[in-house]
C-alpha cells in the first residue's frame, strides 16, 4: 500500500463507531436529562420513521445502528475516492 492511502474498511469502521456512539449518547441524554432536545429531534426526524412507535433505549439503539450503517458506507466511499485521487 502506498504511503498516505486509507484503508476504506478500517476508515469506515472507525468513523462509524465513534459517531454512532455520539448519536446514542445524545439520544439517551435527551431522554434521561432533557439535554440536547433539539438535536435529538433532528436525529429522530431523519431516522425515527424506521423505529415506529418505540421510545427510550430501544429507539436510541436502533437509530444508532442505522446511523452506523450510513456513516460506514459514506466514509468508506470517501476513503475510496481519496485513494483514487492520490
Amino acid at each position: 500500500m502506498k504511503e498516505g492511502r486509507l484503508n476504506p474498511i478500517k476508515f469506515g469502521l472507525s468513523w462509524a463507531i465513534v459517531l454512532s456512539i455520539c448519536v446514542f449518547l445524545t439520544l439517551i441524554s435527551s431522554y434521561l436529562f432533557n439535554y440536547a432536545i433539539l438535536l435529538s429531534e433532528v436525529i429522530k426526524s431523519v431516522y425515527g420513521f424506521l423505529t415506529f412507535n418505540l421510545t427510550g433505549f430501544i429507539q436510541s439503539l436502533l437509530i444508532s445502528i442505522y446511523f452506523f450503517i450510513d456513516v460506514f458506507i459514506i466514509s468508506s466511499i470517501f476513503a475510496l475516492v481519496y485513494n483514487k485521487l492520490l
